[in-house]
């Protein structure tokens, strides 16, 4: 087998990771709630195509939206990034893109019901309104009504004050209403909707409506 250079794989691994991003975060949104968070009732997250670049972690010559094009459509070059940040040296960011690179497989259970949540994050110069992880990768989100991933970290980042989420929906982006429970169940929901509306679909709609008969049948 021949070796490759660091730079080459580096873009080899941008566009082979990047469909899976795309499926699990661009084209998706989740809503994080639970009873135990301080600073908001629950966090919304999506993620957009440019945000992908500062995942990988790598310095462009491109935009960031058409560096993800470019991972989209497979004609990313090695010539369209390279690791030169003028306040960091080169081996240092050489060494973050690595692990970047190997966190970004972990990208499907970051938001799952085996992850944790914590608010505030706060990691070395990184701080993040909200952060997901499992044992092997951490994704702190921006602020704002809607959060963006703006960190992307190998291994278990979060601090002892981490929790489980309460509930966890998630629908397509181009949907209105969310239309899966990823964390949590029918009670679980029906007692957010009671401080939060928030459009649901049909089927989980029904969910709550046997969940409320239920419990004034018991």
């Amino acid at each position: 087998m021949n070796n490759i250079s660091f730079k080459t794989r580096v873009r080899d691994e941008a566009i082979s990771k990047v469909a899976n991003y795309k499926a699990v975060l661009v084209d998706k949104e989740y809503l994080i709630y639970s009873t135990k968070f301080t600073h908001q009732k629950e966090y919304i997250l999506v993620a957009h195509g440019k945000n992908y670049l500062h995942l990988v972690g790598i310095n462009s010559l491109l935009s960031p939206l058409k560096f993800y094009d470019k991972c989209i459509d497979g004609t990313l070059s090695e010539d369209d990034f390279n690791f030169d940040f003028s306040y960091r040296d080169t081996k240092s960011i050489i060494g973050s893109v690595r692990r970047k690179i190997t966190a970004l497989d972990e990208i499907n259970t970051l938001i799952s019901s085996n992850c944790k949540v914590e608010e505030n994050f706060k990691k070395n110069k990184v701080t993040c309104s909200i952060a997901t992880a499992n044992n092997n990768a951490t994704l702190g989100f921006s602020s704002g009504l809607k959060c963006s991933p703006q960190s992307l970290m190998k291994g278990n980042a979060l601090s002892s004050s981490a929790i489980l989420a309460d509930l966890i929906l998630q629908k397509n982006k181009n949907e209105e209403c969310y239309n899966n429970i990823i964390v949590g169940d029918a009670k679980v929901l029906n007692e957010y909707l009671k401080i939060n509306l928030v459009p649901i679909s049909k089927e989980l709609q029904d969910l709550v409506n046997n969940e409320i008969k239920d419990k004034q049948i018991n």
